[in-house]
């Protein structure tokens, strides 16, 4: 795995963007040797005598009032007190800024790894199988009985039981697939079509409503959380969907990521396609600091540990934000725990 030097509070930040003061041609903001990243940095974590620098931290550049040039990116797999671990030659936020040598010439950090926590995140998927539970005589839309105990979702609630993973995990409490589908209901978080309605396989029924039943979006699985003792956030899509990089910080530092999206091209899935919400639970990273997979949870299918390529999982976000804009609605976003759980 190729490293370079980490980054330390009094290390420096060159950045050439032009200060705002009059001159010709104007001065750069921090001519050499640059100006130095401010403490605290991560104040108990000590690299070469000094505190530790992350993504967030930053310089001050003379503009010509002191104007904060935070690190824009770190090493994700590499967390320091919950944020990417910095390096000589990462990027300020001011365009051209970048964090000079030496750095801390004998600890090397790399970019390659997993951020998150896939081996929690999958005992906390294999747990939930003892809470599903559906009440005798209950079926799916083609009449088929619902059995207990069974390793993926028993209705179409891929959400809720994407949350109750997070809920277990955070709070030791599980709750049960029926009641935390029942109380989503009741709380107006999740979807319940009416008996004698019609249904995408045949009429609603007492027997399978259950089963048609339970779809949310990003900001009711953030209700869901929340009624369930666990704070989230939403996070909105950006322009053209959800992209992968919006999810990476909230991975690094630990917290519960629910993403939605499309089924289309999943492992596991085949032909279907159709809206899904699955748990992420990391992210791998090569030595040029690309997502190269994705890790999940996927209830809808009953696998733990999944693993699709970065190019199909945003795929899955990228096409699910398509089908809800053509069918009138806004992309979903991802439902984000507000405290690492992992």
């Amino acid at each position: 795995m190729s490293g370079k030097p980490a980054a330390r509070v009094g290390d420096t930040i060159l950045c050439l963007l032009p200060q705002t003061v009059p001159a010709t041609p104007p001065p750069p903001h921090a001519p050499p040797p640059g100006l130095p990243i401010m403490p605290p940095g991560a104040a108990t974590v000590l690299i070469g005598g000094k505190p530790a620098a992350r993504m967030g931290d930053f310089s001050n550049c003379l503009a010509p009032v002191p104007t904060p040039n935070p690190i824009m990116r770190g090493a994700f797999p590499v967390p320091i007190m919950n944020m990417p671990a910095a390096r000589v030659s990462d990027s300020g936020t001011h365009p051209g800024s970048v964090i000079m040598p030496p750095g801390c010439p004998t600890v090397l950090i790399g970019l390659s790894g997993v951020t998150g926590n896939p081996r929690l995140g999958n005992q906390a998927c294999q747990s939930m199988a003892a809470g599903r539970n559906p009440p005798p005589g209950s079926t799916d839309a083609s009449g088929n009985a619902l059995g207990s105990n069974s390793p993926g979702q028993s209705y179409n609630n891929c959400g809720i039981e994407s949350s109750r993973q997070l809920v277990q995990q955070a709070t030791g409490a599980n709750p049960g697939q029926e009641t935390m589908l029942n109380n989503a209901i009741a709380n107006g978080n999740a979807s319940q079509p009416a008996i004698g309605s019609a249904g995408s396989g045949g009429p609603v029924t007492a027997q399978n409503q259950a089963w048609y039943s339970g779809g949310t979006t990003s900001g009711q699985q953030v209700s869901i959380l929340g009624n369930n003792g666990v704070p989230a956030s939403r996070i909105a899509p950006a322009a053209g969907g959800m992209q992968l990089s919006q999810l990476e910080t909230a991975l690094s530092q630990g917290r519960g990521v629910i993403a939605n999206g499309d089924v289309a091209g999943l492992p596991g899935w085949g032909t279907q396609t159709g809206a899904h919400a699955v748990t992420v639970t990391g992210f791998e990273y090569d030595d040029a600091g690309n997502i190269t997979h994705v890790i999940y949870n996927d209830t809808g299918i009953g696998v733990c540990n999944q693993r699709a390529t970065a190019a199909q999982f945003q795929n899955f976000l990228t096409t699910g934000a398509n089908n809800a804009v053509a069918n009138g609605f806004a992309p979903s976003g991802a439902a984000v725990t507000n405290n690492p759980v992992w």
